[in-house]
């Protein structure tokens, strides 16, 4: 069974968990001395009693192997056996890992684009725009119908922007959507938030429901780090790079003698080989997403009317956690040393992905939108 453990149609199938646990049993240097020590005089002894070889005294009784350590003899008979493990792990391990990094930055990458898309998102930045300056206006915009109302007609334009262009936003900071809540009405019963909520309900129900869509996809996306989704490719890769020098010590082993057909070497390596190939494909495929996410956040920076330079931009981010070079055989200094002062430069702005963090505040009301709300009723003005 042991000799099988790697065997993909017919051998054992290990999980994680069970690959770790088989690892920690194998046998260190010197107690792979003594076990081998324990099994020559074993069958010694053992060929004394049937008659073969030299005729000695028989020495004393020796005590069998308990149950761990006949495993550990059993991994010694097996050319290649730690390599083989090593080869395992990586296999369990990595695709799975890889492919869930990928749907995660496929997932941000989506979210960017649907906030740029959004004709809710156009409509509401157009309605805060319109709110906050007849808000502001204590001469001729003060009036609670007054402010509904221009609330209203900007929710119920038929002129939003096209998706390619600049956004309402281009009135005013985005940041300013996260103090929406910090501006209440005089009896401090409302916020420009709840304000909004209710008064676009009321006025574009469909509006109401879209953002409330938007709200979920902004948050899961916001809810992905991608440093740590950016460092897991990278284990990854590592993993991938020690699969390949097991592969080829194993092509080693099969060619330092014995049968590398009977014994399985050859075909184990084979194996590996394929899964290397399979991996380092599946990984350039996440940086490709990366490169697309980097640019799609890019273009919902501008769309925001938010100067990209202010944030850490994702191709900084993947650098820092999973450079260039990384699993590459003699990964270059200099590349190193650049990354490092890009990383420190990086590390004093904001992460990417906090350019989303007004459109969920902005957003988050429409989730959970209070029954029996009546804007009408209510004027907002700014706290003294």
């Amino acid at each position: 069974m042991v000799a099988d453990l790697d065997d993909g149609a017919g051998g054992v199938a290990l999980d994680a968990d069970d690959l770790s646990a088989v690892r920690d049993a194998l046998p260190t240097r010197d107690e792979a001395a003594k076990i081998r020590a324990h099994v020559t005089a074993a069958s010694a002894k053992q060929s004394r009693a049937t008659g073969v070889g030299p005729s000695l005294p028989s020495p004393p009784p020796l005590p069998p192997l308990g149950p761990a350590e006949a495993f550990m003899a059993r991994t010694l008979e097996v050319r290649g056996f730690a390599a083989r493990l090593e080869a395992m792990a990586a296999k369990a391990g990595v695709p799975g890992d890889v492919a869930e990094a990928a749907g995660r930055v496929r997932a941000v990458t989506e979210a960017c684009a649907t906030v740029r898309g959004s004709e809710a998102l156009r409509t509401l930045l157009a309605a805060v725009l319109r709110m906050g300056r007849l808000a502001d206006d204590d001469g001729s915009g003060g009036g609670g119908d007054g402010v509904v109302d221009s609330v209203a007609k900007s929710a119920t334009s038929t002129n939003a922007a096209p998706a390619t262009a600049v956004a309402p936003a281009a009135g005013f900071r985005i940041g300013v959507l996260a103090r929406l809540g910090d501006v209440r009405s005089a009896d401090g019963r409302w916020t420009l938030a709840s304000f909004l909520v209710d008064s676009v309900a009321r006025a574009r129900p469909d509006v109401a429901k879209a953002a409330a869509d938007l709200a979920r996809c902004v948050r899961a996306a916001r809810r992905v780090d991608l440093d740590e989704v950016a460092s897991r490719l990278a284990a990854a890769e590592r993993a991938v790079a020690r699969a390949d020098a097991c592969a080829a010590q194993l092509r080693d082993e099969g060619d330092s003698g014995g049968n590398g057909a009977v014994d399985g070497v050859e075909a184990a390596a084979g194996r590996l080989q394929a899964f290397v190939a399979e991996a380092r494909g599946a990984l350039a495929s996440a940086r490709v997403d990366f490169a697309a996410l980097d640019a799609e956040w890019r273009r919902a920076a501008a769309y925001l009317g938010e100067d990209a330079a202010d944030y850490a931009s994702v191709a900084e981010l993947v650098e820092r956690a999973w450079p260039s070079t990384s699993g590459q055989p003699g990964g270059n200094g200099g590349t190193a040393m650049l990354t490092t002062a890009a990383a420190a430069a990086a590390a004093r702005k904001q992460p990417p992905l906090q350019l989303l963090a007004p459109i969920e505040a902005l957003l988050q009301g429409f989730e959970v939108m209070p029954a029996g709300s009546h804007g009408r009723a209510l004027a907002p003005s700014r706290s003294r």
